[in-house]
């Protein structure tokens, strides 16, 4: 009993050891993006890659950036400590007040949707901002070449 144990305790150490392995190889190589495939939960990939000569599974959770621009954010206190201040070029030149971009996940958002909608009918909300933008395509633009 006592050599299961160690043998067992010798295992996990492997089993770390190649874990940091393929860590190690996923930060110090380029990728190759094979194949985007969208898993079961809301926001949730798999992205079949090729790197250091071998095709590799790397599970990605996706957040679902969106900005709303407020005339007054003091007005929304839990979205000023829920978002950041950022700056961006508006569509249509639209003036920016103060644009907050919120990150959610998938599923969060899409519970949240009918209240972020509401947001446009405030009076001191100017507009809410890429809600519409597929995730897929935010994978592709942030990922871009690794």
């Amino acid at each position: 009993q006592d050599g299961d144990a160690k043998r067992r305790k010798v295992k996990s150490g492997d089993g770390y050891f190649r874990l940091q392995q393929r860590l190690d190889e996923l930060y110090s190589h380029a990728w190759q993006i094979i194949q985007i495939v969208q898993l079961d939960a809301a926001g949730k990939y798999a992205l079949w890659i090729y790197v250091n000569h071998r095709v590799r599974r790397v599970k990605l959770q996706v957040k679902r950036p969106f900005y709303i621009n407020i005339n007054d954010v003091q007005s929304f206190p839990r979205l000023e400590s829920r978002g950041k201040l950022v700056s961006r070029v508006l569509p249509r030149s639209r003036p920016v007040l103060s644009l907050l971009e919120l990150q959610l996940k998938e599923d969060d958002f899409q519970a949240q949707s009918k209240e972020i909608s509401m947001f446009l009918t405030h009076p001191d909300v100017e507009g809410v901002y890429e809600t519409n933008v597929p995730l897929l395509f935010r994978i592709v633009s942030n990922l871009g070449c690794c």
